[in-house]
């Protein structure tokens, strides 16, 4: 008969009962308590997907499980799947043991970028899980070719498919040369001033000629 561990050896059970008056050739039937049901965790579930192997517990009667997302992980871990399995695989439990499951949860800390180049921020981001990040370009008064900027920001807890978005600074433009004072080449052409115009003096009409009169003679 299955039991508790505590009492796993001991008598739970007779038949016939005490005191009871038998012959003494009867046989006396003891059941003897053989501790908790037991089952053995299977090898090769760590690196499985943390439902498969959930199902592959149930299916030997196990009756504590958990699955709990890992602290920490290797960042080429895919989301959920198992990195350690507690007890050990392999071990012969009862089957009401709590066994733990700890998976991947796919994310990664975002590395600090600030100040890097762009051939060593690939090289963090490719380290933490991530794939190459995004690069975009600003005029800065930091060295050109510099990270200025980041997207998510460092620290922050990400899935290793984010896209992370990088600001590379660049030197300012120059600036605008002053508008030229020269002179122009050619002298500007002096007009000349216009003569007034010519007035003539009007023209006098010639005085009227006086008819003398001659006297008549009254005495012819």
């Amino acid at each position: 008969m299955n039991g508790d561990e505590e009492g796993k050896g001991t008598v739970t059970a007779q038949d016939p009962l005490e005191n009871t008056v038998v012959p003494v050739t009867s046989t006396v039937i003891i059941t003897v308590n053989a501790g908790p049901k037991t089952g053995t965790i299977p090898d090769g579930l760590v690196g499985q997907d943390r439902k498969d192997v959930q199902n592959a517990l149930e299916k030997l009667n196990f009756t504590n499980i958990q699955s709990n997302k890992a602290k920490s992980e290797n960042p080429n871990a895919k989301p959920g799947e198992v990195l350690s399995i507690s007890p050990r695989e392999g071990e012969t439990v009862p089957l009401d043991t709590k066994i733990v499951i700890r998976y991947a949860t796919g994310k990664s800390n975002v590395p600090d970028f600030d100040g890097l180049t762009r051939t060593a921020a690939i090289r963090v981001a490719n380290e933490a899980g991530f794939d190459d990040p995004a690069f975009v370009e600003r005029e800065s008064s930091q060295p050109a070719g510099t990270v200025i900027a980041q997207d998510p920001a460092a620290g922050a807890k990400a899935d290793r498919d984010t896209t992370i978005r990088l600001v590379l600074a660049t030197a300012p433009s120059p600036p605008e040369p002053p508008p030229t004072t020269d002179q122009p080449t050619e002298p500007p052409t002096t007009k000349q001033p216009t003569e007034p115009p010519t007035t003539k003096p009007p023209t006098k009409s010639p005085a009227p000629s006086k008819t003398t009169k001659t006297p008549s003679n009254s005495n012819s």
